[in-house]
């Protein structure tokens, strides 16, 4: 684990992101507004303004440089605290005052190497989730210990994870950039997905025409963790393969075309554009395979009515079919092409 003596350089994307934060930055009376009446901390609104000015107005820098204050001290500290810690972290934030990425890098590594290193380990875990998660979820990732709830919300007194109660239970999540942070610095992540990719495995039950539209969910986080875990054959047939056999619609990907949603296709569209970018097939079996993503993503695109590219996508597609022989595929998207340009209109390119 990445400590705050050892911190890589933030890639351009997070550089980025910093400097749209930096740029929508507080003003010092909504600053000091922040640290007193979400955190109750106390002090002067000379010396609060202070530190306000200190990060430039920088809501996640506030927060987490607030979230660090309580952990070390307890409720309603002073201000003035951060001056007699160890970390200084008015000296600490003043040496990179205009760099957003080296503050907010800075920040979380000192935060970060307060924890209990297991606590470290299990943040950068849970990370590798895409979106919310509960205690069950986090449990996966530290099976000989017994997670509580209590445990999880302490991250939140720190302002690592952002907590909420949903039908009686708690539900944890990252703010993006932090999450980020985590998985860049975290490596690989090779057994925190493969937890995961366990955990959704189990979950993923048979479809069928009366099944609730949520029952995707599993499938598109399976598919999510095998492609991170560079599964790429095996996530592609985890939504294209039969989960009743013999029913052809039982499939995540044709469940999909009949009862999802436009945000579900958008999810899928974002989860194929994921293969497609990182898959790079060896074997005849293979780019067949990467054909029918090809294919598949073309049909999302489709229903999204950005008909140029499902064109795009199926053209490509098309080539890899005639490359390998895959007839079947071939036919499918000629069909799907000539079923675009009859949608755009261009009946005689589509009849030709």
């Amino acid at each position: 684990w990445v400590t705050s003596r050892e911190q890589p350089p933030l890639p351009d994307n997070l550089r980025n992101k910093c400097r749209q934060w930096a740029l929508k930055g507080l003003s010092e009376v909504a600053g000091v507004a922040l640290l007193r009446q979400s955190w109750q901390i106390q002090g002067s609104t000379a010396d609060l303004g202070e530190f306000v000015q200190l990060v430039e107005g920088h809501p996640l820098l506030l927060n987490l440089a607030a979230g660090f204050l309580v952990g070390e001290e307890g409720e309603a500290p002073e201000i003035t605290a951060l001056k007699r810690l160890d970390v200084n972290l008015f000296e600490l934030l003043g040496q990179h005052r205009g760099d957003p990425e080296a503050s907010v890098q800075k920040l979380l590594g000192a935060s970060l190497s307060r924890l209990e290193p297991w606590l470290q380990q299990l943040l950068g875990d849970v990370s590798v989730y895409r979106g919310k998660f509960n205690r069950e979820m986090a449990q996966v990732m530290v099976p000989d210990i017994d997670l509580t709830d209590k445990a999880l919300r302490a991250m939140e007194q720190r302002s690592l994870l952002q907590v909420q109660k949903s039908a009686g239970s708690w539900q944890f999540q990252f703010q993006p950039l932090i999450q980020r942070y985590l998985q860049q610095t975290g490596g690989k992540q090779t057994t925190a997905h493969a937890r995961a990719l366990h955990y959704f495995q189990e979950r993923c039950l048979p479809l069928h025409k009366e099944t609730a539209a949520s029952a995707i969910a599993p499938y598109l986080a399976q598919f999510y963790h095998l492609c991170e875990l560079e599964h790429y054959g095996l996530a592609l047939s985890s939504l294209q393969s039969e989960t009743v056999e013999g029913e052809r619609y039982s499939s995540c990907d044709m469940f999909l075309k009949f009862q999802g949603s436009g945000l579900d296709r958008l999810e899928l569209k974002e989860l194929y554009a994921r293969l497609l970018e990182s898959w790079h097939p060896q074997t005849s079996e293979e780019r067949r395979q990467f054909g029918d993503a090809l294919q598949a993503i073309g049909d999302v695109l489709q229903f999204l009515k950005q008909s140029r590219d499902a064109l795009s996508r199926y053209d490509e597609a098309l080539a890899i079919y005639r490359s390998v022989g895959a007839r079947l595929g071939e036919a499918n998207t000629l069909k799907a092409i000539g079923d675009v340009l009859q949608f755009l209109d261009q009946r005689s390119d589509a009849l030709s």
